[in-house]
């Protein structure tokens, strides 16, 4: 919720693992009865704008307001390894162009889960996820519009044993990397970055006017 959000739990509400609804109130709601998310502003920018949300784990397609989302669509992981989410992606992706799109893995955080963060079968799972990237990457260049996208690959959260939510920096900490037309190459984020400083970047990014109530910050090292 807060990398959709732009604030933190204490604003948004939504506070417990699962959680559907806010579990207390959201300190403002939006035009659709959600906090703003960043598919929210994106649509009050542009109302034309086509927006993708593709997910493996259903619990999204209530955080993202879905209301303003051109297309979204929970694809269980199930048997197919990420499969299945991927090729539905690329498809939308090639048909449509939209502006702005995520596809959200549920994997590694499984395997994390399942046998522990960094145990065999995590490792194992990680080139498996990064060779699924690469066929999106191949497909924006396929769809010519490779050299007009900026990628964001982020987590939201790490790991230890086999969970997470404690106090530990490898609970805490997770990765966040930029790479496309006009982001600094080989350059390594230096000030604080918390993880509602995401949608403030993106819609900065798509010339987009963040909500007052928003509290995350644009990331404006990252770009030449």
């Amino acid at each position: 919720a807060s990398i959709y959000m732009g604030v933190g739990p204490e604003m948004h509400g939504y506070n417990t693992w699962g959680s559907r609804k806010p579990d207390f109130p959201s300190i403002t709601l939006g035009e659709n009865g959600i906090f703003p998310t960043i598919f929210t502003v994106l649509r009050q920018h542009n109302t034309e704008i086509n927006t993708c949300a593709l997910y493996e784990w259903d619990v999204h397609g209530d955080l993202i307001d879905n209301k303003a989302v051109s297309y979204h669509k929970h694809i269980p992981m199930g048997e197919s390894r990420s499969t299945d989410i991927t090729n539905a992606y690329i498809e939308y992706l090639k048909e449509h162009k939209p502006q702005f799109s995520e596809c959200i893995f549920d994997s590694p955080d499984v395997e994390g889960h399942g046998y522990g963060w960094g145990s065999e079968e995590y490792m194992k799972r990680l080139p498996e996820v990064d060779a699924l990237i690469a066929q999106i990457v191949e497909a924006t260049k396929e769809a010519g519009m490779y050299e007009n996208t900026i990628f964001i690959i982020l987590s939201d959260h790490g790991g230890i044993n086999r969970g997470h939510g404690s106090i530990s920096m490898s609970e805490m900490e997770a990765p966040l990397i930029f790479f496309g037309p006009g982001v600094k190459k080989g350059h390594k984020i230096e000030v604080p970055v918390v993880r509602y400083d995401t949608a403030p970047t993106i819609a900065y990014i798509l010339g987009a006017k963040t909500p007052d109530v928003w509290r995350g910050k644009v990331i404006d090292e990252i770009f030449e």
